[in-house]
């Protein structure tokens, strides 16, 4: 009867993956000098094991926080990528070279199965009489790199930003409950059965700087993302009424969510060539593709009352994982008879699909409170993501002849939407709402929408004769 005191509790955790080590590298030398740096890559999440679930007896709970049955697998989270950086100087020369360490991947969950034939009980706040869930562990987010190199007869640059680790598959959730249910106050639904797959890392960013009086180049590429994980199909089954008195306490929840994508990693360069020439490329990283999201299946026979705003009688959805977003870029070179500078921005992630939604109630539905529909079944496939902007700049210093910049610049590519399933419910039973915005039967497959372009600028300028383009 005492808070957080759930009557069955039954988890598996997967271990978070560990962090990478980071790196930093330093030389200097009169004549040239070289450095190079890897952070280090961090580790995958563990697997969440099945968790199984099956009670015969009355369960009652009068806590807050204190479900009736909680079971849920969790994947581990991936590890972060380490951060590199790396910095050399020399009189005839001198190059960096830095990679960003790459994330571990989510590790996925188990399996989730819940039976129970008994009458489940809940008073107090944030108690679901039957809460399962599967899990995916989140992706780690890539380590940034930064280079930097400085010498009078020629310096050289190159980042690399580290991959965002993909996020972890959640496995199928499967409930049936045969027995009556009851739950008192907010925030306590009848039944949660969701499935959720893990949203993948963040690309690491990329930062190179190069400066020369006869020549310079610096190189960037911003890290790719992870893509997120799939979820697993959702099946519940209940037979017994269900009545929920609180707000925001649906009677019956089932959702597969399929994780997002990743955002790709930005970059930077930079190139000063004072007395010759300059040059400076830099590519943004590809945000991650969606994961795919399951099918969900409701299956009801008794009556459903729910008496709280913001508490529909059943809620089936399943959602498609957004594409992630592609990493901006910027790249500017500066050079007194030649300077060009290539600006690519990153393309966003494409969007995962929805699964088909399915709900048979043969019971009758009441809801009382606003906002509160009979029955909402939605299938829903995930956005793409938008491509990232790029912007570059080639600066002739001087008014020198026979002179060229030259200055390309390339917006990211938006990420394809994708689509979402069938929807269907079949209802025989009387469906009354009451409150405000409290629609009886709603049912909707929304395709998911195409991402943005990235915009894109470009400035090449100087006073010579010479081309200028």
């Amino acid at each position: 009867w005492g808070n957080s005191s759930t009557g069955i509790f039954a988890q598996s955790i997967g271990g978070g993956g560990g962090d990478g080590g980071f790196s930093i590298a330093a030389s200097g030398a009169g004549m040239g000098s070289a450095s190079l740096s890897f952070g280090g890559s961090g580790g995958d999440g563990g697997v969440g094991k099945p968790v199984t679930i099956n009670t015969t007896g009355d369960i009652s709970t009068g806590g807050e926080n204190a479900d009736a049955i909680f079971a849920q697998s969790l994947g581990g989270g991936g590890g972060n990528g380490a951060f590199s950086v790396a910095a050399a100087g020399g009189g005839y020369g001198a190059a960096s070279i830095t990679f960003g360490g790459s994330a571990g991947e989510g590790g996925s969950a188990g399996q989730v199965n819940v039976t129970s034939t008994g009458a489940l009980t809940t008073v107090g706040d944030n108690s679901v009489a039957v809460f399962a869930q599967s899990v995916g562990g989140g992706g780690g987010n890539g380590g940034f790199s930064v280079s930097a190199a400085g010498a009078q007869y020629g310096a050289m640059t190159f980042a690399y930003g580290g991959k965002g680790g993909d996020g972890g598959t959640a496995d199928q959730v499967n409930v049936t409950s045969t027995g009556d249910i009851n739950t008192s106050v907010a925030f306590s639904d009848g039944v949660i059965a969701q499935s959720l797959g893990g949203g993948g890392g963040n690309g690491g960013f990329a930062i190179a700087g190069a400066g020369a009086q006869y020549g310079s180049a610096s190189i960037g590429f911003g890290g790719n993302a992870g893509g997120g994980g799939t979820s697993g199909a959702v099946t519940l089954i209940s037979t017994g009424d269900v009545t929920t008195s609180g707000e925001r306490s649906t009677g019956l929840f089932a959702q597969s969510l399929a994780g997002g994508g990743g955002n790709g990693g930005f970059s930077t360069t930079l190139a000063a060539g004072s007395s010759f020439a300059g040059a400076a490329l830099s590519i943004g990283g590809t945000g991650g593709d969606g994961g795919a999201a399951g099918a969900v299946s409701i299956t009801g026979t008794g009556d459903i009352n729910t008496y709280g705003d913001m508490s529909n009688g059943v809620f089936a959805q399943s959602v498609g994982g957004g594409g992630g977003n592609g990493g901006f870029t910027v790249s500017a070179s500066l050079g007194k008879y030649a300077a060009a500078s290539v600006s690519l921005g990153g393309s966003g992630g494409n969007a995962g699909t929805a699964g088909e939604v399915d709900v048979v109630n043969t019971g009758g539905i009441y809801t009382s409170g606003d906002q509160s529909f009979g029955v909402l079944a939605q299938s829903i496939g995930g956005g793409g993501g938008n491509g990232g902007f790029a912007a570059s700049g080639a600066i002739l210093l001087g008014d020198q002849k026979f002179t060229t910049a030259l200055s390309v610049s390339v917006g990211g590519n938006g990420g394809l939407g994708a689509a979402a399933g069938d929807v269907n419910v079949t209802q025989t039973g009387d469906v009354i709402t009451s409150g405000a915005a409290s629609i009886g039967i709603f049912a909707q497959s929304v395709g998911g929408g195409g991402g943005n372009g990235g915009l894109t600028g470009a400035l090449a300028a100087g006073k010579g004769d010479g081309a200028l383009a």
